[in-house]
């Protein structure tokens, strides 16, 4: 992206609003940011300086450089307004919905009074992301990469209505990452097509502009017309109003999330999956239990604790394509695993993930490794529930009612030592990481 947007436009940089400035700013090249693809708001900031912003991407090929004019789809916000007029059979047989001829990341269609949204079915098709709705107030659209898995890689609303004011704002994202990797698999760059007005004070500098005009409309002097900006004197003050296609991505890729060469605490040498799976020593490394705070609050993971060779293990696993091995627990809040393992086959995103939490062993001198953990406490309350159960039962027996530890408690002891804690999903939602006031060297450390 070589054209400055920013500097070839009439108004001083300090003077603009922040969500005038953002939208003629290129996007960077963070992984986790998210992009907004598509919008339709109308907001009131500090009294009567209202915003409203209708924004679409365009996908254009990346041969048609420099800026483009702007385009029609900018005035009413939608890819495709009203629907198709016709009497006759077949005659919208070459109806193809486009932004001036080029394609869209957010299928948006509206009539003036309803308007709905979803991603394109080319992007979505292109990527592989798998949709699931929220629903009630919400009515949201979440697009997830199952396959690795990432989630909520796009999600926006599904509609709104216009009646005198819009019933809901609508905003759509994506994530950066996949969006660049469309457009790099696309050959072509993300353009912002927008509206987007401001109702401002009385500026001095927006008034040099005007040159002692009460209303102005301006166009870039020279090259194409990427902007037409309308400014006029409105309610005591000054309405701005822009019409602008503005290139915001390129289509080169970010940084992967590789987990080669990254230097964990305690060692003096890059980690790399060779080295890790030529290690023949135990070779520990200490997470932060919140490491497992990612798992265990998603159904996309299985996070149960398992009692292994006298340890409680915390392996979280994704659907049997991989899973982490030999999480074993430590300590109050540790959870302790072998380099070897953790390196074994799996997306670097999750050792990446796992390194954030990743402990200088040279801070652990003071702390006890048998002090008793949230899982232990959990099995220490099913051993007395257990026990409490098969009382209640030879009580009753005794009694003359003849109930099972099963009907009393809820719990059968044959079925937790034959299979631990899987048919007791409320034991490990009791077990999950909590975020408690006062932590260990983990918050101090921060």
């Amino acid at each position: 992206m070589t054209f400055d947007y920013l500097a070839s436009f009439p108004i001083p940089i300090h003077i603009m609003p922040p969500k005038l400035r953002g939208l003629l700013e290129p996007i960077g090249l963070s992984p986790t940011q998210l992009v907004e693809v598509a919008s339709k708001q109308e907001t009131n900031n500090n009294g009567d300086q209202a915003e409203h912003l209708h924004l679409l991407m365009a996908v254009v090929p990346e041969g048609e450089s420099g800026p483009i004019k702007v385009l029609r789809e900018s005035c009413h916000g939608v890819v495709e307004y009203s629907v198709p007029c016709g009497d006759t059979p077949g005659c919208s047989a070459e109806f193809s919905p486009s932004l001036s001829g080029y394609d869209y990341i957010v299928a948006a269609w509206g009539d003036n009074s309803f308007f709905t949204f979803n991603l394109a079915e080319k992007v979505w098709m292109t990527l592989g992301l798998t949709p699931r709705c929220v629903g009630n107030d919400q009515q949201r659209i979440v697009y997830d990469d199952l396959g690795l898995p990432e989630f909520s890689v796009a999600e926006g609303e599904v509609s709104s209505e216009y009646h005198y004011k819009l019933k809901r704002n609508v905003c759509w994202r994506m994530s950066n990452e996949y969006l660049r990797r469309y457009l790099w698999l696309r050959g072509s760059r993300g353009v912002r097509v927008f509206y987007y007005s401001v109702q401002l004070p009385d500026i001095p500098a927006i008034r040099e502009i005007m040159d002692g005009q009460s209303h102005v409309l301006l166009k870039p002097a020279e090259g194409v017309a990427w902007y037409e900006l309308d400014i006029r004197n409105h309610n005591g003050g000054l309405l701005l109003q822009l019409w602008a296609s503005v290139e915001a991505v390129s289509s080169e890729l970010c940084p992967e999330q590789s987990a080669e060469g990254i230097l964990w605490p305690g060692s003096t040498q890059p980690m790399t999956h060779t080295r890790a799976n030529a290690l023949m020593s135990d070779s520990p490394v200490y997470l932060d239990d919140r490491f497992l705070q990612k798992y265990e609050q998603s159904t996309f993971y299985d996070s149960m604790p398992a009692h292994v060779w006298g340890h409680w293990c915390c392996s979280p696993s994704y659907r049997g394509q991989w899973a982490f091995t030999e999480c074993q627990r430590v300590g109050r809040n540790l959870i302790k695993v072998p380099m070897r393992e953790l390196y074994k086959p799996k997306p670097d995103r999750e050792i990446v993930h796992a390194r954030a939490f990743a402990i200088d062993p040279a801070s652990l001198g003071g702390l006890d490794f048998k002090e008793e953990h949230v899982v232990a406490k959990v099995q220490r309350l099913l051993d007395t529930l257990l026990r409490l159960g098969d009382g209640l039962s030879a009580l009753g027996t005794v009694v003359g009612l003849k109930k099972s530890a099963l009907e009393l408690i809820g719990f059968d002891r044959v079925e937790v030592v034959a299979n631990g804690w899987l048919n007791y999903p409320m034991l490990s939602r009791l077990a999950q990481v909590v975020r408690a006031r006062s932590r260990t060297f983990f918050d101090q450390e921060k």
